[in-house]
């Protein structure tokens, strides 16, 4: 799997010769990418891009310009801090796994406890509010590992690699890249079902209400799973539409190994219209023309930027929020908005 990506460096830049051209993807044809991005103010280069960023870009690229161009540090919220740590408890856990250890539940809500206590920089730093207190997210935390341990962690297949670092560049003479970490892969020991809407069950079990089994995925298939916790679940088309899934993936089809399904273990917790916790696994598979338009949106994107700096410079606001999302233009959302000219005015 392959697209050409024809390299350039930005306006003004000296254009360095490529050291090789990949081969024409399917249908031919390719799309300019710039070999360097702009730097950041006072000069220190941008070398990477992620799935974060490409999102933040697409909700607002005033707050891009402002976070990876100025350098402009935003408070976490107490959402970020409870997917913080409920990630690195779930990380704890399969690290252990790997090294031949067999963690009862209690040794794993320890393990929280202590990790939560742990990120005494991060909590300094959150945004507390009076809706989300500290401790009620410490609390929130402990339940979604106790959902994780009772319902998913049967289904989630054995783990191989934790927090694994991957990384595509679009072309050899880039000196920019995509990178990410996966939170977990995995092996299933035993088959599973999985449902029209995408979602895992027991292999046997009777489909969630409204729902039918499609396909029943084999033992020994390989999965790429990530954590997300959030106030609602992921749905089947945010799953199939969502880059960082793509990203993952191709990683892999560019090493030349076959693609396997990416799986979100997605917990959900009370918030919006929700009164009780959850969790489920959302399975999501790419084909290789999806995957070819995961490398084509980076390419838009870096082109983007290097457009906007030549417009408006470093100073000058970019391209707001749509201001009728709930999320990401709200002063809820956003410790920038009282700042914002999007939102304030000039």
């Amino acid at each position: 799997m392959s697209i050409t990506v024809n390299g350039s460096a930005p306006a003004g830049a000296d254009s360095p010769q490529p050291a090789a051209r990949p081969p024409a993807a399917a249908g031919g044809g390719g799309i300019n990418v710039p070999l360097q991005l702009p730097p950041r103010l006072g000069g220190r280069p941008i070398t990477t891009l992620s799935a974060s960023s490409y999102e933040l870009w697409q909700n607002c690229e005033e707050k891009w310009r402002r976070r990876y161009l100025l350098g402009e540090r935003e408070p976490k919220s107490p959402a970020m801090f409870l997917g913080i740590a409920v990630d690195q408890t779930l990380g704890w856990l399969h690290e252990q796994q790997i090294a031949g250890a067999d963690p009862e539940p209690g040794d794993v809500l320890k393990a929280y406890g202590e990790l939560f206590e742990a990120s005494e920089t991060d909590r300094r730093e959150t945004r507390w509010t009076d809706d989300e207190p500290e401790s009620m997210i410490r609390a929130a935390g402990v339940r979604c590992v106790e959902i994780y341990l009772e319902q998913m962690l049967p289904l989630i297949g054995r783990p191989t690699a934790t927090q694994r670092e991957i990384e595509v560049r679009l072309h050899p003479a880039c000196e920019w890249s995509i990178k990410g970490f996966i939170d977990l892969e995995t092996v299933r020991d035993e088959p599973v079902d999985v449902t029209d809407k995408g979602i895992v069950i027991p292999a046997g079990a009777k489909a969630p209400s409204g729902q039918q089994v499609i396909a029943r995925r084999p033992e020994g298939e390989p999965a790429i799973n990530d954590y997300k916790v959030k106030t609602r679940f992921i749905s089947a088309g945010e799953a199939a539409g969502n880059v960082q899934c793509g990203i993952y993936v191709l990683d892999r089809r560019l090493r030349g190994e076959p693609p396997v399904p990416f799986v979100f273990a997605n917990l959900v917790r009370p918030g919006g219209n929700r009164n009780g916790f959850d969790g489920r696994l959302q399975l999501t598979e790419r084909t290789d023309a999806q995957l070819r338009g995961v490398m084509v949106r980076f390419a838009q994107m870096a082109n983007a930027i290097v457009e906007r700096v030549e417009q408006y410079g470093y100073e000058q606001p970019w391209k707001f929020a749509d201001p009728r999302q709930t999320f990401p233009c709200r002063k809820r959302f956003c410790s920038w908005a009282a700042s914002c000219p999007g939102w304030s005015g000039l």
